[in-house]
């Protein structure tokens, strides 16, 4: 449970993302898109779960509390 899944048309979407100005995206890991985020000065960071989104784009963990 919990876990981030794949989404349709990804990379067009992190294109849209960078356009409006985002810095960083979370992704499921193992989406292989390293490469584009790198020409769209796009930061990505992976993440299996919830929980690790969290800790990875907030720096705030669920289980702390």
């Amino acid at each position: 449970g919990g876990q981030l899944r794949p989404v349709g048309q990804l990379e067009l979407r992190l294109q849209e993302a960078a356009r409006l100005g985002f810095r960083r995206a979370v992704v499921p890991r193992g989406s292989g898109l390293g490469a584009i985020a790198a020409g769209l000065d796009l930061q990505l960071l992976e993440a299996a779960t919830v929980a690790e989104a969290l800790v990875a784009g907030l720096g705030f963990d669920p289980a702390a509390d």
